[in-house]
């Protein structure tokens, strides 16, 4: 929801698809942190901030220097929801409440085309000639690259500037880019 968010930001005219597997988007950061939603962790070594993950630690060392805590505090500042920083490092909302945090996140992306979709579970992303492709559980048409004649959408065109680059949280539909399909999906 976050990189949707963002997206929607950057781009507003940009068609954005969330995959929720839960009833009720957000609903796991409803109840982080005890309710309160553990934010990030301020860290301004990305390198240390990252033994915080032990999957896949690596792979984040990019994108965190491109969004890391800092940027991620200063998001949520201007967005209203004001942080404050415990003594173990750990940032919440200075209201103690995830609701502010979930508010933030639905109001920026209500600002663009956002489309949330519950009950929809994602089984497996590969990358593919064309792009990627989504199988959703149960199975059912799967989003992915090709022609329409195939089922599913597509996922063509590459991210528009402004927008997360690669990762598994949520699906835009692009405008089509020169030598796509019309409307093509991207992973973002």
């Amino acid at each position: 929801m976050f990189a949707a968010a963002i997206c929607a930001e950057a781009s507003p005219d940009l068609k954005i698809l969330v995959l929720e597997k839960g009833a009720k988007p957000l609903a796991k950061v409803r109840v982080s942190g005890g309710g309160r939603c553990n934010l990030t962790h301020e860290c301004s070594d990305i390198r240390t901030f990252i033994q915080n993950y032990p999957r896949g630690g690596a792979e984040l060392i990019g994108p965190f220097h491109h969004f890391g805590p800092t940027e991620t505090m200063a998001w949520f500042d201007a967005h209203g929801v004001f942080s404050v920083t415990l003594d173990d490092g750990c940032v919440f909302p200075r209201s103690d409440t995830s609701e502010d945090v979930i508010n933030a996140l639905l109001s920026a992306a209500g600002r663009g085309k956002v489309e949330i979709r519950t009950g929809v579970e994602v089984a497996k992303v590969w990358k593919t000639a064309n792009g990627f492709e989504v199988q959703l559980n149960p199975p059912r048409p799967s989003l992915r690259s090709g022609h329409p004649s195939h089922g599913g959408d597509y996922v063509k065109s590459p991210p528009p500037e402004g927008c997360p680059q690669g990762g598994v949280g949520s699906l835009s539909r692009s405008p089509p880019a020169e030598g796509c399909p019309q409307g093509g999906w991207v992973l973002i």
